[in-house]
């Protein structure tokens, strides 16, 4: 990094994560271990409840204490909502807006994203802009499409002598709990592309492009979620034909079985009214939860069927991501190495339990 024309900036997310206590602990433990030189920021973005306790911890060291978000009004009648005004009073100096986790689970929108960076601003605040994209839509090949129109939409309005204020955080959410890494190459790609929209000449000649940019991630967006319902209809028929199987020919579980199918259907109906591919992972996941429980429930009975204890058998549910790492293999010998790597960790596991079950 040129650091002659760029700031570095270390900034930490705490998320919902820390009382009262563990934040003075934290703060004792984190003091001596600080960058001494000036040559970066540290910032520390604390739940609402930490900020004065951090402001106060923090305030003879270089560390400056930022929120985890914000509300877009200076004040109303926003139940359990903060302002900027009220952040900046408190001694906030930056402030975490449109994180993936905001945007996933409180529909934070994009407009929502560029009313609260403008409210940021508008106090002195320093936004702190979360922007990127989902393993879906990077294997899309929209990563660049998503990105830009994020950037772009945030930024809307933002005056040049402003801009300067703002910082734009790339966040690949396919590398968050997946096990999958960004490439130095990836990431410095992607951050090459905030640059040079930032650094237009006149970038609100490029607004005009919003609605192509929102087409292209919408139709990504389209393509994914049909791909998602079609392995809704593809887990179905797995747990279908699971169930069916061991209940073979079964005179007395005919009920059972028809009440299984039901739900099964149901399963697909929900998943042609959802609306997002995340809707359609939890039904794919519930759908492998619903088998396993009703396949032990048939062990159960037929077991008491036949006169036979049923058996109580250990068994292990394995996520496939958690077992196969992410790794670039350019050679037999390398396949060969995974291949025995992945041997050994499901041998250990069914040592340990009486199977193993892969979702």
């Amino acid at each position: 990094m040129n650091r002659r024309y760029r700031k570095t900036i270390i900034a930490g997310n705490w998320k919902m994560n820390k009382t009262l206590s563990e934040t003075r602990a934290f703060a004792e433990e984190l003091k001596p271990i600080l960058p001494r030189g000036k040559w970066c920021d540290v910032v520390l973005c604390v739940p609402y409840v930490n900020i004065p306790a951090a402001v106060r911890l923090f305030k003879d060291c270089r560390v400056a204490i930022g929120a985890e978000n914000c509300h877009y009004e200076a004040s109303g009648a926003y139940t359990g909502e903060v302002s900027a005004e009220m952040l900046r009073e408190l001694g906030v100096k930056y402030v975490v807006i449109g994180h993936s986790e905001r945007r996933q689970y409180y529909n934070e929108t994009d407009v929502a994203v560029n009313k609260k960076v403008h409210a940021a601003l508008e106090v002195g605040l320093r936004p702190i802009v979360c922007v990127g994209e989902s393993l879906e839509q990077r294997e899309l090949g929209v990563t660049m499409e998503l990105i830009s129109y994020q950037v772009k939409c945030a930024l809307s309005g933002v005056t040049a002598d402003k801009l300067r204020h703002v910082v734009i955080a790339y966040e690949p959410l396919w590398a968050i709990g997946t096990g999958k890494t960004a490439t130095a190459e990836q990431a410095g790609e992607v951050c090459q592309a905030i640059r040079a929209i930032i650094q237009m000449q006149r970038p609100y000649r490029e607004v005009r492009r919003l609605p192509e940019l929102k087409a292209a991630v919408q139709q990504a967006y389209t393509r994914i979620s049909d791909a998602r319902r079609a392995r809704v209809e593809e887990t179905v028929v797995q747990a279908r034909g699971d169930v069916h199987t061991l209940a073979g020919d079964e005179p007395e579980l005919r009920g059972d079985i028809r009440k299984i199918d039901e739900q099964l259907e149901a399963f697909k109906a929900r998943a042609l009214e959802a609306e997002s591919p995340v809707e359609l992972d939890a039904i794919i996941t519930q759908i492998f939860t619903y088998r396993d429980g009703q396949c032990r429930r048939l062990e159960q009975l037929l077991a008491g069927l036949h006169g036979q204890n049923a058996p109580n058998l250990r068994i292990k549910t394995i996520r496939r991501y958690d077992v196969l790492p992410q790794k670039r293999l350019s050679s037999a010998a390398e396949i060969e190495a995974y291949v025995e790597q992945l041997k050994q960790k499901l041998l250990q596991e069914l040592a340990e339990n009486d199977a193993i079950q892969m979702n």
